[in-house]
């Protein structure tokens, strides 16, 4: 099977591409390699940008996975991208048919590159807006999230009214937010500390901060906020 093993990721490609080197990659692997290198990644001589699908390396690799014909311990990832794959579609069907929920699940995951999915931040959006529009609390901390992070979406007014709205609907991501907004002076909010923490504080006993939000947390108590 090491002939079928993309030599970036060291796994077998879910959607396999032909470069010009002549070498089968993952798609998104080799995509993201090309952006920043002119040279083939398994050679290291110069390579142009073309890639062309191989589905006849994708269709055996899928029939040597579902006969049992590969080891779990090859197969693994790749089964594991493709339970990924059929979340996705599953989700995004949900999604077209008006479940926020769904909506809100995949936006997250365009957004944080999950499930498979490459960040995205322009297919997030609209999906964010779905729910946020639909009235699903974490749909809106999701869109104020969005607002709030990626340049290219950027809106401090936006940030302060959807985190508003999820964080009077009980979002703790949002209580984060608005912390984040007072921390700053952003989205015409005083500078405030004390009340950055005590909405800090809020959105972590919910459960809702990563390691950075904790972090923050930590300092703010370090700090004598």
């Amino acid at each position: 099977t090491e002939e079928f093993l993309c030599p970036i990721t060291q796994s077998l490609p879910l959607d396999p591409v032909l470069a010009e080197d002549g070498v089968v990659y993952e798609r998104r692997a080799i995509e993201d390699w090309l952006k920043q290198h002119a040279r083939s990644p398994k050679t290291n001589l110069p390579m142009g940008t073309k890639l062309v699908p191989a589905p006849a390396i994708k269709n055996m690799i899928e029939r040597m996975v579902k006969t049992g014909a590969l080891s779990e311990e090859k197969t693994a990832e790749w089964r594991k991208r493709i339970e990924e794959e059929a979340q996705v579609v599953e989700l995004r069907r949900k999604a077209e048919a008006g479940d926020l929920s769904a909506a809100t699940k995949l936006a997250r995951a365009y957004s944080n590159g999950k499930l498979g999915l490459s960040k995205d931040s322009s297919k997030a959006l609209p999906l964010a807006k779905q729910a946020a529009d639909g009235g699903d609390p974490r749909g809106m901390s999701t869109l104020a999230m969005i607002y709030y992070v990626y340049p290219a979406h950027q809106s401090d007014a936006l940030v302060l009214r959807w985190a508003a709205a999820a964080a009077a609907l009980g979002d703790g991501a949002a209580h984060i937010l608005l912390a984040n907004l007072y921390d700053h002076g952003r989205a015409g909010l005083p500078l405030d500390k004390e009340e950055g923490f005590k909405l800090r504080l809020k959105g972590c006993e919910m459960g809702s901060a990563n390691s950075r939000g904790l972090f923050h947390l930590a300092e703010s108590y370090a700090n004598g906020t």
